[in-house]
């Protein structure tokens, strides 16, 4: 077989019109083919200081919602220059197009882009194709408007796997005329078996939330208001989400929680520059239970009370308040060090948080269960490895209910709402606790008592029957925790199954009717 190579230099960088400028400008994509270079602008704008020179792309780090909607714009516009590259390439070689050809190339680029911006060219004039029928339209409009943050974030990305599956399965068509059970089923099953660029699959938490989400927001495109189809005879509510198959006792054990003692060999590390800062900001999450979308806000000299040693967060994530209160010594050193000095977060912020971790010898090994697609793994590693910035927030939460604090005090301070995260915590140390007090009858469970030691009068009888009362109380506590998840599994099963009951009862009845006559009876009854 006769393989026939090309060679050709083609490339796409981007540059701002006015990198020193105050105000938005321009952003222009440079397009090199061969030894000639191309500037195509493309139509939008930024400020030089939300332009990462480096990577070529926005930073979304520390701005308001009004800016990352506007900067979220810029960076799909940007995705459709990138991808249109990929494609520009892709089409150069199926069809066997002379690298020579540099007008024919260009040509074929900004076809391609107008394309995926949904432009059409007619008689010289570039007209906006109809949209209002889009699914994928419809939901990016929906969540920039209802959503802000790392929320706004996710919500794309989930999109944007949704828009992949179109792409890529031209017989699905991208249009609310089309939606039903069979496009979305199909959609969901594409999004569990979908890959990372590392090649890795998405995690099972990563499916089921971009699945929920989804499922959520074409609800609300069938509302009232927006009318977009009929929900119910869409039966989208029919679709299941992946299923994840880690036992609920284990889903948390890769989010392993530091100790005491790990927390201050990070206090007491020695270090400078980007690291100093990443393990900082650590600390300030592990002495406050405060997400990173809200490490801003909580430095932020306006949300400080140093008269009622209190700081007041409106987090991005959720409508209730965080009240966090200053009265350990570190967290209030912390706070003076970086009080109004942190405007966006380190770029690399979990990566520098692995590397101090790795220099301080946190090497405690983790065992965990990790399911990713429809693989699930028995996993194990050393804890900096694992460890990120949400774990900060679970380790608060462990070390506060090890001290005995109540779940609404801390969900005051944390600013839950949900209680499943503080619940699954609190079942874990209550185990932990019932453990280590079954400990104390372990030592003399095998000891036989002579008749004298059995009659004789004990004088730690009223500790040991407070003692039999307190282990008494746990123990119903975790068989209501293991009724309560037994009956959610249960509950779970039981709409799994009268779903698939009411599906195949409605296509035994479809091919009963394809079968009979047409009748008056049956045409009204259609």
């Amino acid at each position: 077989m006769e393989v026939e190579q090309r060679f050709g230099t083609i490339s796409l960088n981007f540059n701002l019109r006015n990198p020193r400028s105050t105000k938005p400008t321009i952003i222009y994509a440079i397009v090199r083919i061969g030894q000639k270079q191309y500037k195509i602008s493309t139509g939008v704008k930024i400020f030089a200081s939300k332009w990462n020179f480096r990577f070529q792309t926005v930073s979304l780090c520390t701005v308001n919602n009004t800016d990352y909607k506007n900067l979220c714009e810029v960076l799909n516009i940007i995705n459709i220059y990138k991808q249109s590259m990929i494609g520009l390439k892709a089409y150069i070689c199926n069809n066997k197009i002379c690298v020579n050809n540099h007008e024919d190339i260009l040509h074929i680029f900004t076809n391609i882009i107008n394309h995926k911006r949904g432009y059409t060219m007619n008689t010289g004039n570039r007209k906006r194709i109809n949209t209002n029928n889009s699914i994928i339209s419809w939901l990016y409009r929906y969540v920039n408007e209802n959503k802000q943050g790392n929320t706004l974030i996710k919500e794309r990305q989930n999109i944007g796997l949704l828009k992949h599956f179109f792409d890529e399965n031209p017989q699905w068509k991208d249009d609310f005329a089309n939606i039903g059970f069979d496009l979305v089923n199909a959609a969901f099953r594409y999004i569990e078996n979908a890959t990372m660029p590392n090649g890795k699959q998405y995690a099972i938490s990563t499916i089921r939330e971009a699945q929920k989400k989804i499922k959520a927001a074409l609800k609300v495109a069938s509302n009232r208001e927006n009318r977009k189809f009929d929900w119910r005879k869409s039966e989208i509510d029919e679709v299941q989400l992946t299923k994840n198959n880690i036992p609920k006792s284990e889903r948390g054990m890769k989010k392993a929680p530091l100790t005491s003692e790990e927390v201050a060999k990070l206090r007491n590390y020695k270090c400078e520059g980007a690291q100093e800062i990443a393990r900082d900001l650590f600390l300030i999450q592990c002495y406050s239970g405060q997400r990173r979308s809200d490490l801003v806000k909580l430095l932020d000299s306006s949300n400080i009370d140093w008269n009622a040693h209190l700081i007041t967060v409106k987090q991005m994530k959720g409508k209730s308040p965080a009240y966090v209160p200053m009265k350990d010594t570190v967290l209030i050193n912390l706070i003076r060090k970086y009080e109004g000095k942190v405007k966006r977060l380190p770029i690399k912020y979990n990566e520098t948080l692995r590397r101090v971790a790795k220099n301080i010898g946190l090497t405690r090994i983790v065992e965990y269960t990790e399911q990713r697609g429809l693989k699930t793994e028995e996993k194990k590693g050393p804890i900096y490895e694992l460890i990120h910035n949400h774990i900060a927030r679970h380790t608060f939460i462990t070390r506060m209910a090890e001290e005995g604090a109540t779940k609404d005090e801390v969900k005051a301070i944390t600013g839950h709402t949900c209680d499943a995260t503080v619940e699954n915590i609190y079942t874990h140390i209550d185990r932990v606790k019932a453990a280590q007090k079954g400990a104390e009858y372990q030592k003399i469970m095998y000891v036989e008592e002579t008749a004298e030691m059995a009659s004789a009068p004990h004088i730690g009888d009223t500790d040991l029957m407070s003692d039999r009362t307190m282990d008494m109380i746990v123990n119903l506590r975790l068989q209501c925790h293991q009724l309560n998840s037994e009956l959610t599994s249960l509950q779970e099963e039981n709409a799994e199954l009268a779903s698939i009951c009411r599906r195949h009862e409605y296509d035994e009845k479809v091919e009963e009717l394809q079968w009979l006559l047409p009748t008056e009876d049956i045409i009204y009854t259609v």
